[in-house]
Protein backbone atom coordinates (compact mmCIF):
# COMPACT_ATOMS: atom_id res chain seq x y z
CA UNK A 1 0.00 0.00 0.00
CA UNK A 2 2.45 2.42 0.92
CA UNK A 3 4.10 1.99 -2.72
CA UNK A 4 1.17 2.89 -4.36
CA UNK A 5 0.43 6.00 -2.47
CA UNK A 6 4.46 6.99 -3.70
CA UNK A 7 3.61 6.09 -7.24
CA UNK A 8 0.29 8.15 -7.38
CA UNK A 9 2.46 11.29 -5.61
CA UNK A 10 5.02 10.96 -8.28
CA UNK A 11 2.92 10.42 -11.47
CA UNK A 12 0.85 13.04 -9.81
CA UNK A 13 4.23 15.23 -9.08
CA UNK A 14 5.67 14.65 -13.33
CA UNK A 15 1.93 15.50 -14.42
CA UNK A 16 2.18 19.15 -12.51
CA UNK A 17 5.86 19.57 -13.83
CA UNK A 18 4.35 18.57 -17.66
CA UNK A 19 1.56 21.54 -16.99
CA UNK A 20 3.87 24.06 -15.71
CA UNK A 21 5.85 23.78 -18.39
CA UNK A 22 3.82 24.00 -21.51
CA UNK A 23 1.89 26.74 -19.66
CA UNK A 24 5.40 28.49 -19.37
CA UNK A 25 5.70 28.01 -23.28
CA UNK A 26 2.29 29.54 -23.77
CA UNK A 27 2.95 32.38 -21.68
CA UNK A 28 6.46 32.89 -23.51
CA UNK A 29 5.13 32.85 -26.75
CA UNK A 30 2.13 34.99 -25.55
CA UNK A 31 4.80 37.88 -24.24
CA UNK A 32 7.63 37.08 -27.43
CA UNK A 33 4.57 37.71 -29.92
CA UNK A 34 2.13 40.60 -28.32
CA UNK A 35 5.16 42.38 -26.77
CA UNK A 36 4.57 45.33 -29.16
CA UNK A 37 2.10 46.82 -31.04
CA UNK A 38 1.25 44.84 -34.25
CA UNK A 39 2.55 46.53 -37.60
CA UNK A 40 -0.27 48.38 -39.92
CA UNK A 41 -1.42 45.94 -42.89
CA UNK A 42 0.48 46.30 -45.79
CA UNK A 43 -2.94 45.62 -48.34
CA UNK A 44 -4.64 48.88 -47.57
CA UNK A 45 -1.30 51.20 -48.77
CA UNK A 46 -1.06 49.36 -52.27
CA UNK A 47 -2.49 51.03 -55.78
CA UNK A 48 -6.65 51.51 -55.77
CA UNK A 49 -6.74 48.58 -58.56
CA UNK A 50 -4.54 45.87 -56.35
CA UNK A 51 -6.30 46.20 -53.21
CA UNK A 52 -8.35 43.18 -53.20
CA UNK A 53 -12.50 43.95 -53.13
CA UNK A 54 -14.32 42.68 -49.72
CA UNK A 55 -17.87 42.13 -49.08
CA UNK A 56 -18.98 42.26 -45.33
CA UNK A 57 -22.06 40.35 -44.62
CA UNK A 58 -23.79 41.46 -41.37
CA UNK A 59 -26.72 39.32 -40.02
CA UNK A 60 -28.65 40.87 -37.45
CA UNK A 61 -31.42 39.64 -35.24
CA UNK A 62 -32.82 41.80 -32.36
CA UNK A 63 -31.13 44.80 -30.54
CA UNK A 64 -28.42 43.18 -29.13
CA UNK A 65 -25.85 45.05 -26.58
CA UNK A 66 -23.85 47.30 -27.89
CA UNK A 67 -25.40 46.84 -31.88
CA UNK A 68 -25.21 50.09 -32.48
CA UNK A 69 -21.28 50.09 -31.62
CA UNK A 70 -20.22 46.53 -33.51
CA UNK A 71 -21.94 47.74 -36.68
CA UNK A 72 -20.74 51.14 -36.61
CA UNK A 73 -17.42 49.93 -36.11
CA UNK A 74 -17.77 48.46 -40.24
CA UNK A 75 -17.91 51.86 -41.22
CA UNK A 76 -14.64 52.64 -39.40
CA UNK A 77 -12.34 50.00 -40.95
CA UNK A 78 -9.05 51.42 -42.43
CA UNK A 79 -9.64 50.20 -45.71
CA UNK A 80 -10.51 51.94 -49.36
CA UNK A 81 -14.11 52.53 -49.01
CA UNK A 82 -13.87 52.22 -52.98
CA UNK A 83 -13.04 48.05 -52.10
CA UNK A 84 -16.29 47.76 -49.72
CA UNK A 85 -19.22 46.59 -49.87
CA UNK A 86 -21.53 46.43 -46.54
CA UNK A 87 -24.75 44.23 -46.32
CA UNK A 88 -26.50 44.85 -43.16
CA UNK A 89 -29.03 41.62 -42.91
CA UNK A 90 -32.73 41.80 -41.08
CA UNK A 91 -35.05 39.18 -41.69
CA UNK A 92 -38.35 41.60 -41.81
CA UNK A 93 -38.97 45.29 -41.09
CA UNK A 94 -40.56 44.24 -38.14
CA UNK A 95 -37.31 43.32 -36.45
CA UNK A 96 -36.85 45.40 -33.57
CA UNK A 97 -33.38 45.97 -34.94
CA UNK A 98 -33.98 47.33 -37.80
CA UNK A 99 -33.78 51.36 -37.36
CA UNK A 100 -30.18 51.11 -36.39
CA UNK A 101 -28.82 49.76 -39.67
CA UNK A 102 -30.91 52.06 -41.65
CA UNK A 103 -29.33 54.98 -39.74
CA UNK A 104 -26.35 53.72 -41.03
CA UNK A 105 -27.01 54.14 -44.97
CA UNK A 106 -28.08 57.67 -44.34
CA UNK A 107 -24.98 58.49 -41.74
CA UNK A 108 -22.40 56.99 -44.46
CA UNK A 109 -23.63 57.70 -47.75
CA UNK A 110 -20.40 57.67 -49.17
CA UNK A 111 -20.18 53.91 -48.87
CA UNK A 112 -21.39 51.03 -50.73
CA UNK A 113 -24.00 49.91 -47.92
CA UNK A 114 -27.40 48.15 -48.18
CA UNK A 115 -30.13 47.12 -45.35
CA UNK A 116 -31.09 43.60 -47.26
CA UNK A 117 -34.15 41.93 -45.84
CA UNK A 118 -34.98 38.34 -46.16
CA UNK A 119 -38.95 38.44 -45.73
CA UNK A 120 -39.35 39.90 -49.35
CA UNK A 121 -37.28 37.82 -51.21
CA UNK A 122 -38.95 35.68 -53.67
CA UNK A 123 -36.24 32.88 -53.14
CA UNK A 124 -37.60 32.03 -49.81
CA UNK A 125 -40.75 33.03 -50.03
CA UNK A 126 -41.87 33.91 -53.18
CA UNK A 127 -43.39 31.21 -56.35
CA UNK A 128 -41.71 28.07 -55.66
CA UNK A 129 -39.87 29.19 -52.55
CA UNK A 130 -39.78 28.73 -48.82
CA UNK A 131 -37.84 29.84 -45.94
CA UNK A 132 -37.59 26.43 -44.07
CA UNK A 133 -35.45 25.35 -47.01
CA UNK A 134 -33.06 27.79 -45.51
CA UNK A 135 -32.64 26.14 -42.29
CA UNK A 136 -34.10 26.95 -39.02
CA UNK A 137 -31.10 29.69 -38.08
CA UNK A 138 -32.63 33.25 -38.72
CA UNK A 139 -29.46 34.60 -39.16
CA UNK A 140 -28.65 31.90 -41.96
CA UNK A 141 -31.62 32.99 -43.47
CA UNK A 142 -30.75 36.68 -43.36
CA UNK A 143 -27.52 36.33 -45.36
CA UNK A 144 -28.66 34.02 -47.79
CA UNK A 145 -29.76 37.18 -50.28
CA UNK A 146 -26.33 38.80 -49.44
CA UNK A 147 -24.80 35.74 -50.91
CA UNK A 148 -26.48 35.65 -53.99
CA UNK A 149 -25.60 39.03 -54.40
CA UNK A 150 -21.98 39.28 -53.33
CA UNK A 151 -19.34 40.92 -55.16
CA UNK A 152 -15.48 41.12 -55.11
CA UNK A 153 -12.60 38.98 -54.14
CA UNK A 154 -13.52 38.22 -50.26
CA UNK A 155 -16.89 37.32 -48.12
CA UNK A 156 -16.49 38.06 -44.77
CA UNK A 157 -19.03 37.03 -42.41
CA UNK A 158 -18.94 39.26 -38.62
CA UNK A 159 -21.79 38.31 -36.53
CA UNK A 160 -23.84 41.75 -35.54
CA UNK A 161 -22.15 41.61 -31.90
CA UNK A 162 -18.81 41.79 -33.24
CA UNK A 163 -16.74 44.53 -32.84
CA UNK A 164 -14.17 45.10 -36.07
CA UNK A 165 -10.92 46.83 -35.40
CA UNK A 166 -9.72 49.19 -37.66
CA UNK A 167 -6.49 47.59 -38.94
CA UNK A 168 -8.83 43.61 -38.84
CA UNK A 169 -9.50 43.61 -42.53
CA UNK A 170 -6.28 44.23 -43.97
CA UNK A 171 -4.43 42.04 -42.09
CA UNK A 172 -7.05 39.50 -43.00
CA UNK A 173 -6.47 40.95 -46.43
CA UNK A 174 -2.72 40.25 -45.79
CA UNK A 175 -2.74 36.66 -45.02
CA UNK A 176 -5.36 35.65 -47.56
CA UNK A 177 -3.16 37.00 -50.35
CA UNK A 178 0.12 36.47 -49.02
CA UNK A 179 0.89 40.43 -48.39
CA UNK A 180 4.13 41.15 -47.46
CA UNK A 181 4.94 44.96 -45.31
CA UNK A 182 8.55 44.89 -48.20
CA UNK A 183 6.07 44.28 -50.94
CA UNK A 184 6.71 40.36 -51.79
CA UNK A 185 4.11 37.88 -51.33
CA UNK A 186 4.32 34.71 -49.29
CA UNK A 187 2.26 31.58 -49.51
CA UNK A 188 -1.73 32.81 -48.93
CA UNK A 189 -4.04 31.44 -46.71
CA UNK A 190 -7.45 29.55 -47.89
CA UNK A 191 -9.27 30.54 -45.09
CA UNK A 192 -9.10 33.16 -41.75
CA UNK A 193 -11.51 33.20 -39.27
CA UNK A 194 -10.41 35.75 -36.34
CA UNK A 195 -11.45 34.32 -32.81
CA UNK A 196 -12.99 37.43 -31.05
CA UNK A 197 -12.47 38.55 -27.14
CA UNK A 198 -15.63 37.62 -25.35
CA UNK A 199 -17.06 40.45 -22.97
CA UNK A 200 -20.10 40.31 -21.49
CA UNK A 201 -22.23 43.45 -21.70
CA UNK A 202 -25.39 44.80 -19.60
CA UNK A 203 -28.83 44.33 -20.62
CA UNK A 204 -29.86 45.16 -24.81
CA UNK A 205 -30.93 48.96 -25.17
CA UNK A 206 -33.71 49.03 -27.31
CA UNK A 207 -33.47 50.18 -30.82
CA UNK A 208 -33.89 53.90 -29.69
CA UNK A 209 -31.36 53.87 -27.24
CA UNK A 210 -28.96 52.19 -29.50
CA UNK A 211 -29.67 55.12 -32.33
Amino acid sequence: MPMIVHSAALVSFVWTCIIVFVQGIGIYKILRNNSAPYAKPFSPTLKEDDVPHITVIRPIKGVEAGLYECLVSTFHLAYPKSKLIIYLCVDSTRDPAYPVPRKFISAFPDFDAKVLVQEPDPVSHGDGGHVDKLGPNPKIRNISRAYREVKGDIIWIADCNVWLGANSAGRMVDKLFGFLPDGAQTKPYKFVHQLPLVIYLETPRTAAEEE
